[in-house]
């Protein structure tokens, strides 16, 4: 079995509003106990810590409410053995790609023309990462710019100052997602993946 997580950026939200946002995701999910308050060793980062699913973890995912009691005992009894199962927090200019299958490119914003990596998406997605620009992009067919962050990577990658990685739970559910958005007031990009 290969360790899964789902990925869940704000990548409009700006680097001085982090903090911020993410003291209010991690103590509205402590509060509602979909994750527990301690940091452990759950997720697969090295000398990292994150948090391990907590009493109610299954109010994060895609359910059936007839099933809950069966699958909260169920999973809760098999996560609970697993060395990875958590949430791992990263901020400050993080990307997370999928490192499952072919990558597809990057779609432009203004136009929909697709693009793949090479040259300009690249240099982009490098010089943001690096912090020694904006990581600007301009698509070759219709001359929109906008910063990298902006674009739509096709379940390949996602950018922000903060990320949120689910490690091996249950499917991440769309209105758990849009409840975080709504909570620091910043949209999100997901994206499921397998190691």
């Amino acid at each position: 079995m290969s360790d899964t997580y789902c990925a869940i950026a704000f990548p409009h939200l700006a680097l001085k509003d982090v903090s911020r946002a993410r003291a209010i995701i991690i103590n509205h999910l402590i509060d509602h106990e979909i994750i527990n308050s301690e940091l452990s060793y759950c997720v697969l980062a090295e000398k990292e810590q994150g948090y391990g699913p907590g009493k109610q973890f299954i109010k994060a995912t895609i359910y059936e409410e007839e099933q809950l009691d069966c699958i909260n005992g169920s999973y809760a009894s098999f996560s609970t053995g697993l060395a990875v199962n958590g949430l791992q927090v990263l901020t400050d200019h993080q990307t997370v790609g999928n490192a499952s299958g072919d990558w597809l490119g990057v779609n432009c914003p203004s136009c929909g023309k697709g693009h793949s990596y090479s040259g300009g998406v690249s240099s982009a997605i490098e010089e943001w990462l690096a912090k020694t620009g904006a990581g600007e992009w301009t698509c070759e067919h219709c001359q929109f710019s906008a910063p990298i962050v902006y674009l739509d990577f096709q379940n390949d990658m996602v950018l922000g100052n903060l990320i949120l990685k689910f490690w091996n739970w249950l499917e991440i559910s769309p209105d758990f997602v849009e409840r975080l958005s709504e909570l620091i007031g910043s949209k999100a990009k997901i994206i499921f993946c397998r190691l």
